[in-house]
């Protein structure tokens, strides 16, 4: 049986592409979530920051003794 990818569960449809949320460049696929500096999907070069953004909170939340 062949599907036209719209009878399948949302997580199993061939990615389709958008627009980054920090950049406005389009992606192809999934893209990322960029989560702690805006609520969206992000392109592979703006996830760069979003990962640095997410190891400095780590490293602040570590400093006050929140995390070990």
């Amino acid at each position: 049986m062949e599907s036209d990818g719209d009878n399948i569960w949302p997580q199993q449809r061939p990615p389709r592409g958008g627009t980054c949320i920090l950049c406005g460049k389009p992606f192809q696929g999934w893209g990322h979530d960029a989560n702690p500096l805006a609520h969206g999907r992000c392109c592979d070069d703006c996830n760069f920051k979003v990962i640095d953004a997410r190891i400095l909170a780590l490293k602040e939340l570590h400093a006050r003794g929140v995390i070990g």
